[in-house]
């Protein structure tokens, strides 16, 4: 009776320290998963997080689903094994369970006869994916405990899923606002910046045309320049505004290539052309400078830029 007693005994404290020790794992599971989760920046990378533990824990192929709005439409993002995929009664039940949001298939109340367990998840009404998991392949039947743990992961992954998709709304939102402030900046600036150049091409044409027989020759020669080197000012603004709308929707490749510092100077010193006349350029650089690999056009307008906002403000002073 004393070894029966005591075997009994050790047989609950040995089950104790089963369950003890399980119960140590899937605590330190749950936390490795919420950090995880916490680190994911995107809904891709929280699906995998996702994924990677349902299966680590179960052993059983996991596909996630970004959407199910009809059969033809079941989105796979990731699945484990990779090959793994549904077949067309589960995604018949993965449709049923996108559009009612309840969980369908194996161990549900809901087509039941399916290989694949279907689990919607939603926070606060939100759609924001679904897991299907494979629980024919799995040896034994889940005990309360499990699926405890399913219910716990999911809900997880739910709102981790949910946490991105807001971060990825606020972001566009930020993106969008700050896209606007810029081109209500830009149009500020531009319509000063042309309106200079065009305000000076009418008055030096609309002088030439009235007071032409009062001129000499020399002041209808200066208007002349003036004339022209207004337009080239217009027509540098006009091309950098191009430029920015090529660049803005990604129509302009940025095609570097080896070009020599003095090359790009001269270049830019040579379309600024009669803005010059009234400054003096002084050029100073070491003669060991190397080759630079740059985009030689886009390195060069801003070279012109430049030159043109110095020679404006000296020729003022």
């Amino acid at each position: 009776m004393v070894a029966l007693v005591v075997g009994q005994l050790a047989g609950r404290g040995r089950q104790r320290l089963i369950a003890l020790r399980a119960s140590r794992d899937q605590t330190q599971l749950l936390l490795r998963y919420a950090e995880q989760l916490s680190t994911a920046t995107d809904s891709a990378s929280a699906a995998k997080v996702g994924v990677d533990t349902l299966v680590q824990c179960f052993e059983v192929p996991v596909i996630f689903i970004e959407t199910a709005e009809s059969a033809s439409e079941v989105r796979v993002v990731y699945a484990l094994p990779d090959a793994e995929r549904l077949d067309m009664a589960a995604k018949q039940a993965a449709v049923w369970s996108w559009q009612h949001q309840k969980p369908s298939g194996q161990g549900t109340q809901t087509l039941s006869q399916q290989a694949w367990r279907l689990l919607p998840l939603a926070v606060q009404g939100e759609k924001v994916g679904m897991l299907a998991l494979k629980l024919s392949a799995s040896p034994k039947a889940l005990k309360h405990e499990r699926e405890s743990l399913i219910d716990t992961l999911v809900r997880q992954l739910s709102m981790a899923l949910e946490r991105t998709r807001l971060v990825a709304e606020l972001n566009t939102t930020r993106v969008s606002e700050e896209n606007e402030r810029l081109r209500s900046a830009l149009l500020s600036s531009v319509s000063h910046d042309l309106r200079t150049p065009l305000s000076s091409i009418i008055g030096a044409t609309s002088s030439l045309i009235e007071l032409k027989p009062q001129l000499s020759e020399d002041d209808q020669r200066e208007l002349l320049d003036g004339i022209l080197s207004e337009s080239e000012r217009l027509n540098r603004y006009i091309q950098n505004l191009l430029d920015m709308t090529r660049l803005g929707h990604g129509t302009l490749k940025i095609e570097r290539d080896w070009v020599s510092f003095d090359d790009v100077i001269n270049s830019a010193l040579k379309r600024l052309g009669q803005s010059l006349k009234h400054v003096v350029v002084r050029k100073q650089w070491p003669t060991t400078l190397p080759l630079l690999y740059v985009h030689p056009a886009l390195v060069e307008q801003a070279l012109v830029n430049v030159l043109d906002n110095a020679q404006r403000f000296a020729t003022r002073r």
